[in-house]
């Protein structure tokens, strides 16, 4: 704030455009990165419970 009452220089604030811009590059990679692995491993879980709930059918008998 200081900086916009005595004259903001071009250089400052590309300086602060672009370190926003970084910022936002990085937590959109960090946020991707989550949402990869929450995925694969919720496959995973699925993948897992529907063998499982397979298993057990095919160890019921037919009358059931």
């Amino acid at each position: 704030m200081d900086d916009l009452n005595s004259g903001v220089k071009h250089e400052k604030i590309y300086f602060y455009a672009a370190l926003l811009l970084g910022i936002a590059l990085v937590k959109g990679l960090f946020q991707y990165l989550t949402r990869w692995v929450l995925i694969g491993i919720s496959r995973e879980i699925e993948f897992d419970l529907r063998n499982d709930l397979f298993r057990k059918l095919e160890s019921l008998s037919y009358d059931y």
